[in-house]
């Protein structure tokens, strides 16, 4: 699971019994501060593997996105 959520760009957390309350906070937190962002390539290539980048140049931001997303008709 935590391999897959690092490709999606998710999260993992490991819930047990004592901590579901602090996580659920946590992730009440990011899901208020998340940002959504689209774009146009300039050429579509069908059924391959295109990777992501995203850089940002403000201080102390923490970016969490997919690796690479996939095409298929």
């Amino acid at each position: 699971m935590e391999q897959l959520a690092n490709f999606t760009g998710g999260k993992f957390y490991k819930a047990e019994e004592s901590n579901t309350r602090k996580i659920f906070n946590i992730i009440s937190r990011e899901l208020q501060n998340q940002y959504q962002l689209g774009f146009y390539p300039d050429s579509i290539s069908e059924n391959d593997l295109h990777d992501i980048r995203v850089e940002v140049t403000r201080p102390k931001v923490k970016i969490k996105t997919r690796q690479s997303y996939y095409i298929e008709r």
